[in-house]
This record gives C-alpha cells, structure tokens and sequence, in this order.
C-alpha cells in the first residue's frame, strides 16, 4: 500500500499527464482494500486520494500479478528491497495499520514472556477485542501499559533503572504495580469507590465485569495521583 502511495506521489510531483499508467501490485489484498466503497486506514485514504489525483490527467490502472514469477518490474523490486536492506542509510517510519497493532496487543499480552507475575496478573481476556478498536489513541496507550504492564509504575520503572524504588508513591507500603494501584492501594480508595462503585475489586472481576473504558480511566485518574505531570 505504502509503495503505491509513493509511486503516485513520485508521479505527481514530476507533473506526470496525457499517460497510461500501469502499477504492477503482488498483494491481493491491498487491490481488494482500494478497490472497497469503505476504508478506515489513513494509509489507504492517502494512497485513494494520490491515485485519483493522478488520475484526473492520466489514465491509471493497478493490476494484480503473482510474486516471483519472472515479472521483471517486479523481481527488480525484490532485488533493491533486499539492497536497500543491507545498505540502510536512512530510515522510513511506515504507518502500521490499527488491526495489525491490536493483533500484535492480542499476541503480546497472550503469549509474551511474563516476567511479574508474583506482582501481577496479567489482564487480558478476550471480551477486550472489540473495545480495543473502538479506543482513541490515548486510551488505546493507556490500554497497553494495563495489559502488558509496560508502564510508567515504579515497578517497571525501578526495572528500566528509572527510579530507586518500586513502592508505591500514593501509600508507600506495596510495590507499584498494576494489581496493587487496581486493586489494593489503600491511598486509592475513594477514587476506586467512584470509578467502580466499590471499595474491594479483585483483579478477576476487573478483567470479566468491569468495562475496558472504566478501568482506563480509573488508571488515568490514578497515574494523576501516583505521579502528577510536572508544572513549570
């Protein structure tokens, strides 16, 4: 998706018209997601709106091959992808789509290496799918520290030689950690109360019963206790 993109802006920036234009693509998939009446991805709405442009002047058309198979335009791709690969002189940050992040999340907190569990237990439950892609991107980040325990807690923080203790700032009896601020600080009792209408929560219940927003913004409201944005 990102090399066609590039191509039509290559070809608009040299002022190219009165031409037919023919874009050789390997990925069904990416001909399937331009050729849809619907498109969330900010990659492919670029890329649409580069191609339609171009085509205002030109007659453009994309057509599917197989990979590998003697297309020369194509192998030649192929051999300067694997060039630019070991002469890498400058880097290009390539947009990753929303459903490959959250399949990604999915793998991650499934799968990854647990490495606190005596601190933690680690939060993700399938019923979170869904309102992961419905998160903005503040929330779909705050998500991630929950559910990875990747935060800005001293327990992790203490592990990336950020701070000198792993006790907790609000009550400075347990580690830091994301079970302890969820569930057991006592410092954060009231906020706890208004956020869940309770006091005791186990971290079961949180996973199965409480809404994923919920629990986010207990968590922000939380970090704003815990650690407070400097002010200058």
């Amino acid at each position: 998706m990102y090399a066609i993109q590039q191509t039509a802006k290559y070809l608009l920036d040299r002022g190219t018209a009165n031409e037919r234009i023919l874009i050789n693509c390997d990925s069904q998939g990416t001909i399937k997601t331009l050729d849809s009446t619907t498109c969330r991805s900010r990659t492919a709405i670029k890329t649409i709106k580069n191609l339609n442009t171009l085509a205002i002047f030109n007659d453009v058309m994309i057509r599917w091959i197989p990979a590998h198979q003697g297309y020369d335009g194509n192998e030649i791709a192929d051999i300067l992808a694997k060039k630019g690969a070991q002469e890498i002189e400058e880097v290009t940050l390539i947009p990753i789509p929303k459903a490959a992040a959250y399949a990604a999340l999915r793998e991650k907190v499934k799968t990854g290496p647990i490495k606190h569990t005596k601190h933690m237990n680690m939060m993700w439950t399938e019923r979170y799918e869904r309102p992961l892609q419905k998160l903005n991107r503040s929330d779909l980040r705050m998500a991630t520290h929950l559910l990875t325990g990747h935060c800005h807690l001293n327990y992790h923080m203490k592990k990336l030689k950020k701070v000198e203790t792993t006790t907790c700032a609000a009550c400075g009896m347990e580690d830091e950690t994301i079970k302890h601020v969820l569930t057991e600080c006592p410092a954060l009792w009231k906020l706890r109360q208004e956020s869940f209408d309770r006091l005791g929560l186990s971290m079961y219940e949180i996973r199965h019963h409480q809404p994923l927003r919920k629990t986010i913004s207990f968590y922000k409201k939380a970090m704003e206790i815990l650690h407070p944005p400097e002010t200058t």
